[in-house]
């Protein structure tokens, strides 16, 4: 996928049917641009965060973490997205 190396991408995994491109956000733009132009189809492309670390949770510990991602997301502030 030299396609989107060259437009500016930091890596791509490939599976069967598929590829995954990664890309620092202020390439994105061009990289998306430089696939779009090939023609390549695209089963999806955003903008996200990839975790540097993670680490295993228990069902409770994991259970715990969800609720909280739930209220926050509940969140008054949250739901106005003022950024």
């Amino acid at each position: 996928m030299t396609i989107a190396l060259d437009a500016g991408a930091s890596d791509f995994s490939s599976d069967k049917d598929a590829y995954e491109i990664t890309t620092e956000p202020q390439d994105y733009e061009a990289v998306k641009k430089a696939v779009d132009d090939a023609k390549i189809p695209t089963q999806s492309a955003e903008v996200t965060k990839i975790p540097q670390n993670t680490i295993k949770l228990s069902a409770g510990e994991a259970k715990t973490v969800l609720g909280l991602m739930d209220a926050i997301e509940e969140h008054e502030d949250v739901q106005k997205r003022l950024f």
